[in-house]
């Protein structure tokens, strides 16, 4: 009787903390020593009883002790008596303990799970469904991929024509911005070619933490780095972006020439970020996020996500919102003046507005997103959590020696005099038992619904395809035309396609060439090879259609800035 009973008790070998120290309190209550001399029983004492609490506080939290294990019983535990039982040996000790098939075991006590002390969590969190990695997975491999090809694509189509981010500013700051995204993109890629389990697991199986730590951690910090400095860098950008935006269609609107000092402009965008990085790596704030294949800061502690992630980020948010708003002001003003003077221009105005103000209310749509879904995810944490714990203690099967706390706590009876028990706890009882009152039937593990994880990836996989769709532009189109008539064709010859300079920027390369000019080496061209991608010049269609009237006066202009000597000429008119 007395064996099947201490049977019963072998479900707490999955917490392996709790059965090593309450085996010496189960022994030494069933089976207890007696002195020889005094042929006396020795009773198990209040500090062997206290030790079981700690590492056994699972069963506080949903069973009752029975009675030969309250250690307020003074009966059975004397404050006065020594311990005599701390040389016992058994012959399943903690090294032969077992955690549950879905914990591992751990020395490491910062990161037991709730109640089962000695076991972690995996670090393929078993919360979670084989099937619901899979689909989290497939979302990151084909956002990832499209993300970075798009943005590929954009660094590509500046590089094939580099004169072109000379002509404006933002064509730069998109560079960039699409380098960045491009980067952080590449992060998220990481574990598609090392595997989800080398950046999120350490050697015993759990779950990468306050990294960087002593053991391997390459590959997770490398994640975290190329996730989280271009990520903030592109938000800066971001900002950039709009303020040039506004200085550039200002002096267009105003005929001022505003000049950018690019050097702030870097120093911003590249050391804030970088400042932000080295302070994570100090505190050692690095976690593994094994949903989402990466390693970030504040997993773990979410006041460190709103710190280096949250806080920042939507500062660049309202900034660089704000500068939009700036912008599309100066250009609705700018519009509304050439509505009736200047068709073409104010057609150029008015598609300028539709971007800016798609771009400004997409990039305020996935900020919203990703930030929202992040909230309900830590709203929802504890829940999930606690419900896969009262999974596992359900699955100890120890309810045969153990009454639960809601059979016990909940009864009230009826006016025939018969226990019943009551609505709410019948309720939590349910959750964790399948049927009331049959413990041993429990209760299938249903993981949570991921919706909102889905969500926040597509909105994370957007913002790189959103970034690049700047140069979605014919002028893209025919600068990639150009680039492979000069590769495919004939690589020594420029591309015949007509593309026409503005009529200043003509005066000026001839006024640079006036000594070919001079000799004949070189004839003026009305055409040019290099044309903006991003396609934003509010002054484009009119100023690149050269004039017939411009074309009849072009040697005269020339000569009025003396880029052409006419010997012969000067000669007649100073004999005259």
């Amino acid at each position: 009787m007395t064996r099947s009973y201490l049977d019963g008790w072998k479900g707490l070998r999955s917490i392996p903390q709790c059965w090593k120290a309450l085996q010496t309190a189960l022994c030494a209550s069933f089976f207890p020593r007696c002195d020889n001399d005094s042929s006396r029983i020795i009773l198990p004492t209040y500090e062997m009883c206290r030790l079981t609490r700690l590492p056994c506080r699972i069963i506080d939290e949903h069973f009752r002790w029975p009675s030969f294990l309250q250690c307020e019983n003074e009966t059975f535990f004397s404050n006065k008596c020594p311990n005599s039982y701390t040389d016992l040996k058994f012959s399943t000790t903690i090294v032969n303990s077992r955690c549950p098939s879905q914990l591992v075991s751990t020395d490491d006590n910062r990161i037991y799970f709730h109640g089962f002390d000695g076991c972690s969590l995996h670090c393929i969190n078993p919360i979670y469904s084989h099937e619901q990695y899979e689909e989290m997975s497939k979302i990151i491999t084909y956002g990832s991929v499209l993300g970075l090809t798009t943005t590929l694509f954009a660094i590509c189509s500046f590089l094939i024509d580099r004169a072109c981010l000379k002509r404006r500013f933002y064509t730069s700051v998109i560079f960039y911005l699409n380098l960045c995204m491009m980067m952080a993109t590449t992060g998220w890629m990481l574990q598609l070619l090392k595997g989800r389990n080398d950046i999120v697991c350490r050697s015993d199986n759990t779950i990468r933490y306050g990294e960087p730590s002593k053991s391997d951690h390459f590959y997770c910090c490398l994640s975290f780095l190329l996730i989280y400095y271009f990520t903030l860098a592109a938000s800066i950008w971001f900002v950039h972006l709009f303020r040039v935006f506004y200085k550039t269609f200002y002096g267009l609107s105003t005929g001022m020439k505003m000049d950018f000092n690019k050097f702030h402009f870097h120093m911003f965008a590249w050391s804030i970020p970088l400042i932000m990085t080295i302070l994570i790596f100090l505190l050692g704030e690095i976690d593994a996020d094994p949903l989402r294949g990466i390693c970030f800061v504040g997993t773990v502690k979410p006041v460190y996500r709103i710190i280096f992630v949250l806080v920042p980020h939507t500062i660049c948010i309202i900034t660089g919102l704000y500068h939009a708003c700036r912008t599309m002001f100066i250009l609705y003003s700018a519009k509304k003046k050439c509505e009736n003077q200047n068709s073409r221009r104010s057609d150029n105005i008015r598609w300028a507005l539709i971007r800016i103000t798609f771009f400004s209310a997409a990039i305020l749509i996935i900020y919203l997103v990703t930030s929202g879904t992040y909230f309900y995810e830590l709203h929802i944490k504890d829940g999930n959590l606690q419900r896969f714990n009262d999974y596992l203690v359900c699955e100890l099967n120890i309810s045969n020696v153990l009454p639960a706390k809601y059979l016990n706590e909940s009864f009230h009876y009826n006016n025939n005099n018969q226990s019943i028990l009551s609505t709410n706890y019948e309720q939590n009882y349910e959750k964790m038992y399948g049927n009331v009152g049959y413990v041993n039937s429990c209760r299938q593990y249903e993981p949570p619904n991921l919706w909102f994880v889905c969500l926040q990836l597509i909105a994370i996989f957007c913002a790189p395809i959103l970034t690049s769709s700047w140069i979605w532009t014919r002028a893209t189109i025919s600068t990639w035309r150009r680039f492979l008539n000069r590769q495919l064709c004939n690589s020594s010859k420029e591309s015949k396609e007509p593309l026409r300079l503005k009529p200043y920027e003509l005066i000026a390369n001839s006024y640079q060439k006036r000594e070919q000019i001079q000799q004949g080496l070189y004839v003026p061209s009305l055409a040019s090879n290099h044309n903006d991608p991003v396609d934003m010049d509010i002054n484009s269609a009119q100023s690149q259609s050269v004039s017939t009237n411009f074309q009849q006066n072009f040697s005269a202009l020339l000569n009025r800035r003396y880029a052409i000597w006419a010997g012969n000429n000067n000669n007649n008119n100073s004999e005259n």
